[in-house]
This record gives structure tokens, C-alpha cells and sequence, in this order.
């Protein structure tokens, strides 16, 4: 219920809607110089939570309201009417404050694509740069990894033997033997790499939010909903949102950018009069620029796995379950150490499926769990439970997927969630390596690594075999990676909503800066990409000579 409206007396330089991975960089890098007077505006509320802290805690916050979106598709087309659920951030970081924190950093290939599209500035050796900045990472040698950055890269610890099984059964598979799948054109499996350090999670809000906290400068509001982007003729001059029952607006002197993900950016777009003339004139909203891509190109990872039930050991099945988990809390408790400050998806990697695959076509992502969906009750209450049998699981998905779908405002309340359609598998491309990827992960589980502790066939069973009884498996045991992105497309085609300066087409003063502008996803866990953009994004606002 909304009891009354106001404006917030001071005016600023640089509002930023959304504190996620790309928000919290934007904060740090905009109010580094202190006449910069930054507000950052977050939905969701603050991260002191001990799940959104404790690394293994995202296993307890994915599918929580308090911290999660979860946001549900419509009917997929291809999945026989499946609703998938997508997991996002509704917390100070974002999604990098509930994910498995994998540093991932993609293809050298995948930037080098966004600039044959035409984009400037975004190939790979630009980007490299900007990685320099970003990265971390402790075991860095060489000159394509990087220490001294502003995100903490660890290789993940306490890593159960199951998870060295599955790497070296990849390698009996025909693999090669890697220990670094963040290379520029990686191949092979390795142990994880995470963004944890000392025993806490290495968010975008710890990373780069935290040490700007303390500036005058800025001024950080939770719990306030974005309702639209304020505008004087085509120029942005601020936004108006919604705060403990309570409409406020705010204005700009400089610029918006919009930072609420590939779900809620293109949706906050629309309902400021940015977007399919026709579809907002449906809504009742005015049209202020239209630009027929706001909420198409959405893509997504859609992840299928392989998995295999263990006998004569254990895996984090039972870690992870009373008794044991007791030892390992107060081992985090009284060290910050242990398997609680590590993560459950311990293993990561690349292969190449597809006959004269240039690069890695499937990413794969290992633990030494098996796992289950539970309902909670409701629709939008969601559980991962672990089996209570040892396990271990290997999954994988499309790299660079063609399927396209799309997200749309259904209503002018800000308040109702988008239409969404992923339409996965909607290529004979995607489904294809998907095939091939399902059946190496099975081929890896089927390898010497795991005799004598094999408890049956790996799942798919061994009677799945033709492509056709392969694509029903996919239909029907596949999720969402969580890596939705493309909504607000950067480009110069008609479909572009914003230039290769994060500018957003036909008005001013306004910029979408997150993984929404992605024109294609990355061959990769999307919070590393993410950041990039946000790095990129801030040197484009204050370098003016880019601007």
C-alpha cells in the first residue's frame, strides 16, 4: 500500500538502479572522486545475512524470498510446458551475493565477437585489461592471469576425493589434463575457482562496495523499488521509486544507469515509455521512444545433468547431513575453514563436442553431490535437497546457444513480475551439442575412476541411446544455469537498445550497464563478464572523450 510521495532533497551526478554485480562496481568507480555525489537504489535488502555471506550459504538463500527474485518462466515449448525457475539476487551484490561464486571469464573468443558485431572497445584485448584490474587470483602465473585486482580468486578448497575422481576420469574419458580452464581458449576439466577469500564470499558487495561505503559522497538506499525513469523531453533527469509504502522520486544532474538485471532492466525500461510502441500502448504506457529490442534476445545457459549413485563412500551427501554437518559448522565458526568456506560445485571445465569445434562448445560443471528439487509450499518457494545415497553429478551446457527468447512488462504496476520465455532448445544447433555433451558427461561417470564404487549405470541409463530418446531426457531433466542475459542488446542493428557505450538508443542521459547488454552470452558463469561491463561501463560515463 502506498501511503504518500517525496522527494529527496538532494539532487546527484550518478543514479544507479540496482546493487548487483554490475551496481556495486558502478558505486565504487563513480564516487572515487569525491565532487561525484553517487545514490545507489537496491530492491532487496542488506547483506549481513550469514547465507549470503558464508560461501556453501547460497545453497540455503536460492529459492528464499528474502534474498531471491526466483523469478519462473511461462510454458517452455520445448520442454513439454516445463516452468523453469531462475534464481536472482534480490540483496545488496545481487546475484553475485547467492551464486556457487565461480570465476569464470569465458572465451577470448566470445569478445572477440562482440567486436566483428561492431562494438569498440570489447574484444578480447581490451577486455584483457579490464580482467587486470578485476582479477586476484593467488596462483596467477604467466601473463594471462592477474594479481592485485579488486575480486579475490581462490582455488576452491577442501575439495572431497569424488571430485578428483571426476577429473581424472575425464581424462580416461580422452580429455586433456588442465589445471586452468581461465584461459584464453580452455579445454579439460580442473578443480573450481571461486570468489571467496578468508572464509567469506567475495561478492560485488564485499568486492567493491564495501571499501566505498564510507565515502560522503555516496549514499547507498535498500529496499526501494525502482517504478520507472523520470524524463524532461527525451533526456533522463531521474527516477521515481517506492520505499516502505512510500513514493519517492529522486533526480539526476548527470545520468541514470540502469543496473536491475536482464529481467527487471528491460521491464523498468518499458514502463518508462522505452520500448515496442504497440506492447507499451497495450499497457497503458506512453510512449517515449520506441525501440523494438527492450526484452528480446534473452538468453540463457540451460543446464542438463549426468549423475551417478556411489556405494562404499561417501560424498557431501552425507557431509553435508547431521552429524557430520555439525563438525563442519563449528569448524567455520571457530576457523572461518573447512568445507562451509568452500563451495559444492568443486570441479569445472571445457570440451569440445561438435567435429571441427574451433573451441570449448560445452562448459561442464561437477560436485560430489546428487541432488533433488523440493516445493516449499508455494510456486515461489523452491529447495535443493541433497539425495540422502552418496553421489556425484556432472552437468553441462551449450556454450554459445542460439535458442532465443524474450521478457516483457505485463502490466504497469512495477510490482508484477515479467512474462518470460526462454525457449530453449529451439535449435537443431543447441540441441545437438547438448546430446553430445549429456552423453560425455555419461561416458566420463562410466570410466575406470569410479569401478568398485559404482552403485549402478549413471543416469542417463544406459537404454537412453538414440537422439531422440537423448532429447526426451533433456526435456525433462534440465534447469537453468542461472545466467539469463541480452535483454537490452548491445549494438547498432535495428534490434540494439543501447550503443558500445552502454548509452540507451533515441533518449539521453541514460545508460543500461549489466549482463543485460551482452549481444550473445559469454562461454561462461556470467558474474565475471559482468563485472567487465560495469568496469567498462564506468570508464565510458567518466572519460568524456568516450562518452
Amino acid at each position: 500500500m502506498v501511503h504518500g510521495r517525496g522527494t529527496l532533497s538532494v539532487d546527484y551526478d550518478y543514479i544507479i538502479i540496482g546493487a548487483g554485480s554490475a551496481g556495486c562496481v558502478l558505486a565504487n568507480r563513480l564516487s572515487a572522486d569525491a565532487r561525484n555525489r553517487v545514490l545507489l537504489i537496491e530492491a532487496g535488502r542488506p547483506n549481513t545475512h550469514l547465507y549470503v555471506n558464508m560461501p556453501t550459504g547460497y545453497g540455503k538463500a536460492v529459492g528464499d524470498p528474502r534474498f531471491d527474485w526466483i523469478f519462473s518462466s511461462g510454458p517452455e515449448p520445448e520442454l513439454g510446458g516445463r516452468m523453469i525457475n531462475t534464481a536472482r539476487g534480490k540483496v545488496i551484490g545481487g546475484s553475485s551475493s547467492i551464486n556457487a561464486m565461480a570465476y569464470v571469464r569465458g572465451h577470448a573468443a566470445d569478445f572477440d565477437h562482440w567486436r566483428q558485431l561492431g562494438n569498440v572497445g570489447w574484444g578480447w584485448d581490451d577486455v584483457r585489461r579490464t580482467y587486470q584490474r578485476i582479477e586476484d587470483y593467488d596462483e596467477a602465473k604467466g601473463e594471462d592471469r592477474f594479481r592485485g585486482g579488486m575480486m579475490p580468486v581462490r582455488r576452491a578448497h577442501s575439495i572431497h576425493p569424488m571430485s578428483y575422481k571426476l577429473i581424472e576420469a575425464s581424462v580416461q574419458a580422452g580429455l586433456p589434463a588442465t589445471d586452468d580452464y581461465n584461459l584464453p581458449d580452455p579445454d579439460g576439466l580442473a578443480v573450481a575457482q571461486i570468489n571467496a577469500a578468508d572464509g567469506l564470499r567475495a561478492s560485488a558487495a564485499a568486492s567493491y562496495l564495501a571499501p566505498a561505503r564510507g565515502r560522503k559522497n555516496l549514499k547507498v538506499i535498500t529496499d526501494a523499488e525502482a517504478r520507472r525513469i523520470l524524463f524532461t523531453g527525451k533526456r533522463a533527469t531521474g527516477v521515481e521509486f517506492e520505499r516502505h509504502g512510500r513514493i519517492e522520486t529522486v533526480k539526476a544532474r548527470g545520468e541514470v544507469i540502469i543496473s536491475a538485471s536482464s529481467i527487471n532492466s528491460p521491464k523498468l525500461l518499458e514502463l518508462s515509455g522505452v520500448g515496442q510502441g504497440e506492447r507499451l500502448r497495450q499497457l497503458g504506457v506512453e510512449v517515449l521512444c520506441d525501440l523494438p529490442g527492450v526484452g528480446e534476445n534473452l538468453q540463457d545457459h540451460y543446464f542438463v545433468g549426468a549423475r551417478l549413485t556411489l556405494k562404499g563412500v561417501n560424498s557431501l551427501n552425507q557431509e553435508m547431513r547431521l552429524p557430520r554437518l555439525a563438525l563442519h559448522a563449528a569448524q567455520y565458526g571457530i576457523l572461518r575453514s573447512g568445507l562451509l568456506a568452500s563451495t559444492l560445485s568443486q570441479v569445472m571445465g571445457y570440451a569440445k563436442v561438435l567435429p571441427g569445434s574451433a573451441s570449448g562448445d560445452i562448459q561442464f560443471i561437477g560436485s560430489p553431490t546428487t541432488m533433488r528439487a523440493k516445493s516449499r509450499g508455494t510456486s515461489k518457494e523452491m529447495r535443493v535437497e541433497l539425495e540422502e545415497t552418496p553421489g556425484v553429478g556432472l552437468g553441462c551446457y551449450v556454450c554459445r546457444p542460439e535458442s532465443r527468447g524474450r521478457s516483457h512488462a505485463i502490466s504497469p504496476d512495477p510490482k508484477v513480475y515479467s512474462s518470460i520465455v526462454n525457449n530453449y532448445l529451439s535449435t537443431d544447433y543447441d540441441r545437438r551439442v547438448l546430446i553430445e555433451g549429456v552423453r560425455l558427461c555419461r561416458r566420463i561417470l562410466e570410466q575406470p575412476a569410479f569401478d568398485g564404487i559404482r552403485a549402478g549405470p549413471p543416469l542417463p541409463a544406459p537404454e537412453v541411446q538414440t537422439d531422440e530418446q537423448m532429447l526426451d531426457y533433456l526435456r525433462m531433466a534440465g534447469g537453468s544455469a542461472q545466467h539469463q542475459v541480452g535483454t537490452c542488446k548491445m549494438g547498432s542493428d535495428p534490434m540494439a537498445v543501447v550503443d558500445d557505450r552502454l548509452r540507451v538508443r533515441g533518449v539521453e542521459g541514460l545508460r543500461v550497464i549489466d549482463s543485460s547488454i551482452m549481444p550473445t552470452v559469454v562461454s561462461a558463469n556470467t558474474h565475471a563478464s559482468t563485472v567487465v561491463i560495469a568496469e567498462r561501463g564506468s570508464e565510458f560515463v567518466l572519460d568524456k572523450a568516450l562518452a
